[in-house]
């Protein structure tokens, strides 16, 4: 066995990481059940309500920030040892969405009727997508039929 492989083999630093991940790998089981449990409230909250919960969504980011961080340490690509060994949600700031990434509706549209702003906006929207892809598709005939 060669020099370095035992200096690695007997550094603590590299058994009390190991320690850490089989603590983590169960602390991450937990926190799965737990945002299953999230995602069971706030689909129920949205059938029952007609919208989201903001709390239950703002915690499910959270859990998912956490997991993601549980991950990262466990897999070598972070030093830092998720909480409870750092503060929780530590680097919420750096890539924590702004507002949610997709708002799905949760009404049907009849119940709330849109302004006429929102229809002019809709309507210039799909007019310009129309235009574009005509001008596509005659720019496409004009080059096959060449």
């Amino acid at each position: 066995m060669s020099e370095e492989m035992k200096q690695n083999l007997s550094n603590s630093d590299n058994w009390i990481r190991l320690l850490f991940v089989i603590l983590f790998a169960f602390i991450f089981y937990i926190a799965g059940i737990v945002t299953a449990v999230v995602v069971l409230l706030q689909f129920g909250c949205v059938l029952l309500t007609g919208e989201r919960n903001d709390q239950l969504q703002k915690f499910g980011g959270q859990m998912a920030r956490y997991m993601g961080d549980i991950l990262l340490y466990s897999t070598f690509n972070k030093e830092q040892a998720p909480f409870p060994f750092a503060d929780w949600n530590a680097d919420e700031g750096e890539d924590a969405p702004a507002e949610p990434v997709a708002e799905a509706p949760v009404k049907a549209e009849a119940s709330a009727p849109a302004s006429s702003a929102a229809k002019k906006t809709t309507s210039k929207k799909t007019t310009a997508k129309k235009t574009t892809k005509k001008k596509t598709s005659k720019k496409t005939s004009k080059k096959t039929s060449s």
